[in-house]
């Protein structure tokens, strides 16, 4: 199906009469590459994932939306952060804020604006800069006013919530993500992927605490929640590595994640 609508949107966008249909039909385009690079990513095929979402930045460029570039942009540092290389995603989310921040200051905009500092906190934090991921986690929550879906993109309080436990323990800090997380609630996050992560953030944070089967409960939670985000990105793979290696016998819920994963 994805195919065939990529086609039918380059189809659209060739033969538009006027620039206006002609941006419509490009800023569809740009987001249905997001959505294949998505499906890509969730079967582990990174390449191709940005291949992707090059191809969706190029529309978002026809479609003239800096902001849609912009939230193509988030697309790709999230995907770089996940893929391992936080190095880069840090710097193009950095840069790319910048740009953004030099537009008008649309709810859109300030939205996107917003999801980037928090990529950029993040990728930081996976890289080791503790300085420069507070800082851009404090520039985030100066944005985050409400949760949100925008260029499908969410962000808001809750997002910054749950991405600061998991800042803590890259920043190899575990009782202050642990305190991070005492304050939420999984059940109220209102979305799976937010959920996901604060599961997945608490197994990697009692892991390093040494306590494993508090960690083997938190991601047996974050596996049943979303499966395909904890076998995506690559702290949830070394999460089931490290329990694995560490753990003298395997439960049938460790069994049955490292089996999904391929890991056993």
């Amino acid at each position: 199906m994805l195919p065939q609508l990529i086609s039918h949107a380059v189809e659209l966008a060739e033969r538009s009469t006027t620039a206006r249909l002609r941006a419509s039909a490009y800023t569809v385009l740009a987001n249905l590459y997001r959505l294949g690079s998505l499906e890509l990513r969730h079967r582990g095929d990174h390449v191709h994932a940005r291949l992707a979402l090059d191809r969706a930045a190029a529309a978002a460029q026809n479609a003239d939306d800096k902001v849609l570039v912009a939230a193509v942009t988030a697309t790709l540092c999230n995907e770089l952060m996940i893929g391992g290389r936080p190095d880069d995603a840090a710097s193009l989310a950095v840069d790319s804020a910048d740009i953004l921040a030099q537009q008008p200051p649309t709810v859109d905009a300030q939205h996107v604006l917003g999801v980037l500092r928090l990529y950029g906190a993040q990728a930081a934090a996976r890289a080791g800069a503790q300085s420069e991921a507070m800082a851009l986690l404090d520039a985030a929550n100066q944005l985050a006013f409400t949760d949100a879906d925008r260029h499908f993109l969410i962000f808001g309080p809750a997002n910054t919530a749950v991405q600061r436990a998991g800042i803590f323990v890259d920043l190899g800090k575990p009782k202050q993500a642990l305190d991070a997380c005492a304050g939420l609630n999984g059940k109220e996050l209102g979305s799976v992927n937010r959920a996901c992560y604060f599961h997945l953030h608490r197994a990697r944070a009692h892991t390093m605490a040494g306590d494993l089967d508090d960690a083997l409960a938190a991601l047996t939670v974050a596996w049943r929640t979303t499966p395909h985000i904890v076998m995506a990105d690559q702290l949830g793979r070394q999460q089931v590595a490290d329990l694995l290696d560490r753990k003298r016998t395997f439960s049938s819920e460790l069994r049955q994640i490292a089996r999904g994963m391929g890991l056993l």
